[in-house]
């Protein structure tokens, strides 16, 4: 599929305003290809190349966000599902944050307090590939992010992990199953003048939105503290907090965002080390 021919076709069809857009690769895998689209005096664009099944579960998602401000607006999917064509959101990612309780709380009231719920027998996990309970996910993740970490934490810190996610077992029953992003961290959050302006690249679950609230709370080192993650928490409507398991999912989430932080972001590693310390005391508590 050649990317210009498909932008030509794109602007024929009234898809996008001018014929001739500048191509910039953004990121990719073998299968994903992403491209921003820009045109002097023109909106800008993402045009995202990738196999059927994945484009399938990414527009899902954007249909049922559609409303939210700090999503992306969703302009065209290929009949076949080879791509689809979003607006960009300007600005930048990772860097120029500002405070977290500030961009986390926006990101709470403004994102996770409108996810939608999904059907009661639709399976917990990875839309492309899902788990047989949250509790599975939830292992297949620390099983993953351990064979990153083992030179860094210890066993006992694997185990007491492990023994979280057993005990957050519970509350599987009971809890909601919602349509939820899956990767929000600040690498998936566009800043501009250090506020959070739009969130992009979902990796699309069925999960609980306390998973995604504190996956976004442990994707940077800084302000990784029970002071901030109270004070989020409690903007959260999708029931009442219960502290003790919400200090238990940080836990679980710090512990797999080392791994990732391992793989993806090392000069973040000697920070996340110290609030792993910070956080197995408070888990003595």
């Amino acid at each position: 599929m050649n990317t210009e021919y498909m932008i030509e076709e794109l602007h024929r069809m009234d898809i996008l305003p001018v014929r001739h857009y500048r191509v910039k690769k953004m990121s990719g895998t073998t299968d994903k290809t992403v491209y921003r689209l820009t045109s002097v005096g023109q909106p800008s664009y993402v045009f995202k190349k990738d196999n059927p099944n994945e484009i399938i579960h990414v527009e899902r998602f954007f249909q049922a966000y559609q409303n939210i401000e700090l999503f992306s607006k969703l302009g065209y999917v290929d009949p076949e599902k080879r791509f689809l064509v979003y607006t960009h959101i300007e600005g930048t990612t990772h860097i120029h944050c500002g405070k977290k309780i500030n961009w986390l709380s926006d990101l709470v009231t403004n994102f996770f307090n409108h996810y939608k719920e999904v059907e009661v027998n639709e399976s917990w996990g990875s839309l492309v590939s899902p788990s047989s309970s949250w509790h599975a996910f939830c292992m297949e993740n620390i099983d993953f992010a351990r064979t990153r970490i083992q030179q860094h934490l210890t066993d006992e810190d694997y185990n007491k992990v492990k023994d979280l996610v057993d005990w957050l077992a519970q509350f599987e029953q009971e809890d909601k199953k919602y349509l939820v992003h899956g990767d929000v961290g600040v690498h998936n959050m566009v800043f501009d003048n250090e506020q959070l302006v739009g969130v992009i690249d979902p990796d699309a679950l069925v999960g609980t939105s306390m998973y995604d609230f504190t996956y976004a709370f442990c994707s940077s080192p800084d302000d990784l503290n029970v002071e901030t993650l109270l004070e989020a928490a409690n903007l959260l409507n999708h029931g009442p907090i219960n502290e003790q398991r919400l200090i238990a999912e940080v836990f679980v989430s710090l512990y797999v965002r080392i791994g990732t932080c391992i793989a993806w972001h090392p000069s973040d590693l000697e920070a996340y080390l110290e609030v792993w310390e910070y956080w197995k005391e408070k888990m003595k508590g």
